[in-house]
């Protein structure tokens, strides 16, 4: 894969300046707007420092396949590792419902929108969800029944991880950032996995903790 621009995590320069720079001061993560050299298609490349000591692309390669196919979830390309990288090659997707809240100029989001999209977050159905961000976009969003029905919870949801695809997908929401997800249903049980009782740290969000 050819880079061709950083979308974010990590660094804020010119990718050539990164390219340039030593491998000890790239930064742990970063997410690339990459072309594959050659068949030209384009891709969201995530890569992370392979030492990292959270490390969330292993952690989301091994889920991915588990979500594979279902509407509003991003599809692996591809995904492997280098002696000091691991990357994952995965749809090149738009804004997410934070960029465009904040675009809004709004100082809260609007009830409506609020209910709108909580009940759609855990429903059956897809639903109508208008006015995210004063434009009226309609969109269609289950995405947590979709995870949940193949085992497997998120534990990071926000509007950050919740973005729209790109023409002429730009009315779907997709779930991204599965680097905190774990699976809760034993796939030779078909159980719940007991929840461990060990003392951890804080997972998540904690704008949305409650």
């Amino acid at each position: 894969y050819y880079l061709e621009e950083t979308l974010g995590s990590g660094y804020s320069g010119q990718l050539h300046e990164l390219l340039q720079a030593p491998v000890s001061q790239w930064p742990s993560g970063s997410i690339f707007k990459a072309r594959h050299i050659h068949n030209g298609s384009v891709v969201a490349l995530k890569v992370q420092r392979i030492d990292h000591e959270c490390p969330t692309n292993r952690y989301e390669r091994y889920l991915y396949p588990l979500l594979q196919g279902g509407k509003g979830m991003p599809t692996l390309y591809a995904s492997g590792q280098t002696t000091q990288w691991d990357w994952l090659a995965i749809d090149l997707l738009g804004p997410s419902l934070d960029s465009l809240f904040r675009k809004s100029g709004k100082d809260t989001m609007e009830l409506g929108s609020v209910c709108q999209i909580a009940m759609q977050m855990v429903s059956f159905y897809d639903l109508l969800l208008v006015d995210v961000s004063n434009n009226g976009i309609g969109m269609q969003i289950a995405r947590l029944e979709t995870m949940h029905t193949r085992g497997v919870l998120h534990r990071d949801i926000q509007l950050g991880n919740c973005v729209l695809g790109l023409p002429p997908h730009d009315k779907t929401i997709y779930m991204i950032d599965f680097g905190f997800s774990k699976r809760y249903i034993d796939p030779v049980t078909n159980r719940h996995i007991p929840d461990s009782r060990e003392k951890r740290d804080f997972i998540g969000n904690y704008w949305f903790r409650y």
